[in-house]
């Protein structure tokens, strides 16, 4: 938690920022959720499709609650059978 000195014309204003800290979700995690396995969403960080928002100390992939929605749509559109997508 700071604080944070804002000048609106001629007046300083004082806005109290709170950070909110989201842990994020290991890959284990996430592919019980979405019912991939593992290596499917590695295989899909190392090609670009999602991406996670950061590493713990173990290096370990977090990833935040959008992946979800994500993976959905890669699936869905995978499942379309569009040539140029393959």
């Amino acid at each position: 938690m700071g604080f944070i000195h804002l000048v609106l014309g001629l007046q300083l204003v004082e806005t109290q920022v709170v950070v909110a800290v989201f842990p994020g979700s290991k890959i284990g995690e996430v592919a019980a959720r979405s019912g991939l396995s593992v290596k499917t969403i590695r295989f899909y960080c190392d090609e670009g499709l999602i991406r996670p928002i950061a590493r713990t100390a173990g290096r370990y992939h977090l990833f935040d609650s959008c992946v979800d929605v994500e993976l959905a749509l890669i699936r869905s559109l995978g499942g379309m059978d569009i040539p140029w997508l393959k």
